[in-house]
C-alpha cells in the first residue's frame, strides 16, 4: 500500500511573509548589477509560476545569479524537489546561507565565474 500525503499549495501571502524575513544586499555591487528582489516581486513570480504554469512543485531549478536566494527559497518553500544556486559573488552566497538558515531550508549554492571559459571555478556547497 502506497501513502500519498498531499500538501496545500502555500498562499501567495504566507509566501510573501515568509520571503519579506530574508535579508537582501547590504552594500550592492553595481559592477555586478547587484540588487535584491523584493518578497513581494519574488512572491507574485513564483506564485504563478507555480498556479498558472505547473513549474515548480516537484521541479529541479538552477537559479543563474541567485544572490540572496529569494527566488531559490521561494521555490523551495512551493515544494521543488530541487535547487541549484549558481553565483560569482562570495558575499551574495554568504547571504544565500545565512538566509537558508533564517527559514530552515535547503538550497545547493555552486560558486562560480561563467565569465571564465576554462579557467572557470566550481565550488558546490549545500547551504
Amino acid at each position: 500500500m502506497v501513502i500519498v500525503t498531499i500538501m496545500a499549495p502555500m498562499r501567495f501571502r504566507e509566501l510573501e511573509e515568509c520571503l519579506q524575513q530574508l535579508d537582501g544586499f547590504e552594500e550592492p555591487k553595481i559592477r555586478l548589477e547587484q540588487y535584491s528582489t523584493s518578497a513581494h516581486i519574488g512572491a507574485h513570480v513564483l506564485h504563478t509560476a507555480y498556479t498558472h504554469f505547473d513549474d515548480i512543485g516537484g521541479k529541479a531549478i538552477a537559479h543563474l545569479g541567485a544572490g540572496c536566494g529569494v527566488l531559490s527559497l521561494g521555490a523551495r518553500l512551493l515544494g521543488t524537489s530541487h535547487v541549484v544556486g549558481f553565483e560569482i559573488d562570495a558575499d551574495a552566497l554568504s547571504m544565500l546561507k545565512s538566509n537558508c538558515l533564517e527559514l530552515e531550508t535547503d538550497v545547493e549554492a555552486v560558486h562560480c565565474d561563467p565569465s571564465c571559459d576554462e579557467s572557470a571555478f566550481w565550488l558546490k556547497t549545500q547551504c
